[in-house]
């Protein structure tokens, strides 16, 4: 066969040879010369909420960072938009009360009181007693001390303690240690201790917490329903117990609504925060650790239910078991200036870990939101859950083992819709983006470092897209060992796209700049630079066509020398048994083919631009190929050997991570 090529050839150039150079400058209409793609716009995180600071990403950007100190003394907390570590509500008083309110009533209880009429002189001994005898509206004065009773607070009265520190509600035993099922409640400076199988607050009316510490609750620590209605500001929740799998949350809305302003939830092993069914949860400067079950991986932030519908902001979660943040079952979920970090896996559980994760038709809005140093997932959406992000950071996912396959993903979706704006992927064990079978766009998004903890059971990427419709606008992916941007049986569209500096895996035996297995793709102002084995690979009958493609220093494989000799490597673009039209092509410094065409049904149309500096210009493995078509306005120059019809050896579609069932 190289023979008969040779010869058209030389009959299509004249008598002097095979040598393709200086062919004159294209056709007008043969595609514009090459433009460098645009590169994405960095993500904004700023301005920074009040209390955080601007520090540097280390990738370009500034970001918000909440304050940072020594661990808090006992006694004393630091909430997220606080520098520094303060008793939680009102500093301890000289005297056994808090001052009387300016305006209203004022009933004074202290702890075992005999008597007494609610004055100063003479307090009333429970609380309870306060309760049913002060007028509507007052304020009841608690003295420091510790009160062994559970409370139905109405009247729309205020209960008051000395400070948090010192006054105690801990029956010894009960139900639930404060109800509010009236309007206009109030409860602030107080610490709540349950009896050792009770819920520490119900609202059914409306209740305002102030400066509050709930402790060893067990199932529910603050429960809101049947309409309830919560104001929450600078409270502590911790250490809450459980008596099955998913329970022991901080605080449980379920058709009711609350506010949260300030709040610290720590060891809530069924999640910090639940908005359920027909409910609606405001929170701002929360944060959460510590949290999620061991068995099933319980979130820590959750909303789901049809009506469940949770805002967050300026916040951190963090150091938990399960996901950061998560929606399903038609859920809500808003996210803005959000910090996720260190969330774990353990083998034991049965839910996947994850930064953020969607399901069951959640609905997830996160601005601003960054996750770091995540096991198995930064963000993962499956079924049927839609998500919109923009200005998000994913930096440092770590391998963690599902069903004995090792995974780690930056961004997994498989929902019927997505939109990434202005997001940064960065140390991602092994893929970047898995997209499965869905309608995504990805702009100004940027990925580096991916697939190093890649072993060689499947191939790790930075961008992976398993059938339905993608979109990629000004994306640039660096350093993705394995593969930069690989697409199976989907239609992708490519738009100012780098895909730079490969490396390979397996000894640097696999590495490849774009590939296109099946399906069908559009490419306008992509460049792929520095990719190990080949720069775009078009492969199992897909249709390709490209407008401004670049392709510089594909190099071989490690093993050329050694153990691939026959299978060395470095082909700028390679079509197998695929069809390609490419205009305004410039491919240059292939370490073996510029362009490679091979198999009985492969077709690749060149127009105009260039392919320089390759061993070989063109290698055609076509029986009787029309060479005509790849050199409408093409200019060969520098290469070794302008054409060669030797059968190379035809490179192996890449070995995906299949379809993830979470």
């Amino acid at each position: 066969m190289r023979g008969v090529v040779t010869m058209a050839v030389m009959a299509l150039l004249g008598c002097d040879g095979p040598v393709l150079v200086d062919a004159g400058p294209p056709p007008v209409d043969a595609g514009a010369p090459f433009a460098e793609p645009t590169p994405p716009a960095p993500p904004v995180f700023t301005p920074c909420p009040a209390g955080w600071s601007t520090v540097s990403s280390g990738e370009g950007f500034e970001v918000c960072e909440p304050p940072t100190s020594p661990p808090c003394a006992p006694g004393t907390e630091r909430f997220v938009d606080e520098a520094a570590c303060a008793p939680i509500g009102a500093a301890c008083p000289t005297d056994e009360w808090a001052e009387p309110p300016a305006s209203g009533a004022a009933v004074y209880v202290r702890a075992g009181a005999t008597g007494g009429s609610g004055t100063r002189a003479a307090p009333y001994g429970t609380i309870a007693d306060a309760i049913v005898r002060a007028p509507p509206g007052a304020t009841l004065l608690l003295a420091r001390g510790t009160y062994d009773e559970t409370l139905d607070v109405f009247g729309g009265l205020t209960v008051r303690g000395a400070c948090a520190a010192e006054t105690i509600l801990a029956p010894s035993s009960g139900g639930i240690t404060v109800r509010a099922a009236e309007r206009g409640i109030t409860l602030t400076d107080v610490t709540i201790r349950p009896a050792s199988d009770a819920t520490a607050v119900e609202v059914t009316g409306e209740l305002t917490l102030r400066s509050v510490v709930v402790e060893r609750a067990v199932d529910e620590a603050i429960l809101v329903v049947d309409g309830g209605a919560l104001d929450a500001s600078r409270i502590a929740v911790r250490d809450i117990g459980s008596t099955a799998a998913e329970s022991g949350r901080g605080l449980t809305v379920t058709n009711g609504t609350a506010t949260v302003d300030g709040a610290i939830f720590e060891r809530c092993p069924g999640g910090a925060i639940l908005a359920s069914r027909d409910s609606h949860v405001v929170a701002r400067a929360v944060l959460a650790r510590e949290s999620g079950g061991a068995l099933l991986g319980a979130p820590q932030i959750i909303a789901q239910g049809i009506g469940g519908s949770l805002e967050i902001r300026d916040s951190v979660v963090e150091d938990g078991v399960g996901a950061g943040l998560f929606v399903s079952e038609d859920g809500s979920l808003r996210a803005d200036q959000v910090v996720v970090r260190r969330n774990r896996h353990r083998p034991e559980m049965a839910n996947a870990t994850a930064g953020v994760f969607g399901r069951s038709r959640g609905r997830f809005e996160g601005t601003r939101v960054r996750v770091l140093d995540s096991d198995f997932l930064g963000f993962a959406f499956a079924e049927d859950a839609t998500a919109q992000i923009e200005d998000t950071f994913v930096g440092g996912v770590v391998t963690a083992d599902l069903d004995g396959e090792p995974i780690a993903i930056g961004l997994l979706y498989s929902g019927p819709d997505l939109t990434a704006r202005r997001l940064v992927i960065r140390d991602v064990e092994r893929i970047g983006v898995q997209i499965e079978g869905a309608a995504l766009l990805l702009e100004d998004v940027s990925m580096a470092r991916t697939g190093e903890g890649a072993t060689t059971d499947y191939q790790p990427m930075g961008f992976t897209q398993l059938e339905g419709d993608a979109t990629l606008r000004r994306v640039r992916v660096a350093e993705a060992r394995g593969a930069g941007i690989f697409s199976v049986s989907s239609t992708l569209t490519l738009e100012d796209v780098a895909v730079v500096d490969t490396p390979g895996i397996e000894d640097g035996r696999f590495g490849r700049g774009v590939e296109i297995d099946q399906g069908s793709a559009t490419l306008s102002r992509v460049l792929v630079e520095a990719a190990r084995e080949i720069g775009v690979y078009v492969s199992g009958g897909a249709r390709v066509d490209a407008d401004a493609l670049r392709v510089v220093m594909t190099r071989g494989r490690d093993c050329q020398d050694t153990t691939c000799a026959d299978a060395p490597g470095g082909l700028g673009l390679a079509t197998v048994d695929a069809t390609v039209s490419a205009r305004g092509i410039d491919i240059d410094g292939a370490r073996l083919c510029g362009v490679m065409v091979t198999g009985p049904t492969a077709e690749l149309d060149l127009r105009g631009g260039r392919i320089a500096s390759a061993t070989v210009g063109a290698c055609v493995q076509v029986e009787g190929y029309d060479l005509s078509r790849l050199t409408d306005g093409v200019e060969y120059r520098d290469n070794g050997i302008p054409l060669d019809a030797t059968d190379h050896a035809t490179p192996p579609p890449t070995n995906p991570l299949g379809s993830l069932d979470l």
